[in-house]
Formats: structure tokens, sequence, C-alpha cells
């Protein structure tokens, strides 16, 4: 089974800080994505959150962005 996350970044480092795994249902990640759909049915790539994602992302996952600290992805890992 499939595990979504969004995995946050140090601007300065590039370090992983933490991952925070999201529980959204896939037709909303789809339509999220819909673009990318075509070359990535199952959305494993990973992508990364701009500030125009924040109302989507807000709606799925309770988080403050930090852009100016942090860089966002949205990643795909099996479940543990």
């Amino acid at each position: 089974m499939l595990e979504r996350s969004i995995r946050v970044f140090d601007n300065k480092t590039d370090l992983l800080i933490k991952e925070i795994v999201i529980t959204p249902d896939f037709n909303t990640l789809s339509k999220k994505y819909k673009d990318e759909i075509g070359d990535d049915p199952l959305l494993i790539y990973e992508y990364e959150i701009k500030n125009e994602d924040v109302e989507f992302y807000k709606k799925i996952v309770d988080i403050d962005f930090e852009f100016d600290k942090y860089s966002y992805f949205l990643s795909c890992s099996e479940a543990k």
C-alpha cells in the first residue's frame, strides 16, 4: 500500500527536517495533479508544494508553511 507524506527540507542545508504523513483521498490528489497524472498515474513522483498550493494542502493537514525557511514536497512511499 502506498503512503503519502509532505517532506520538509531546510532551505539552508537541504536536510530533511520532518516528514508528515497525510491521508488524502486519491481522487482529491488526482484532481489537484490532473496535468501530471498522464505521466504518473499513481502519483508516485515527488512534487514540490508551492505557495499557490497552500490552500489545497491546508484542507488535508494542519501545517504552517514557511517557504522562506523550508521547501515542501508531496512524496510517496510504501506504507510501513
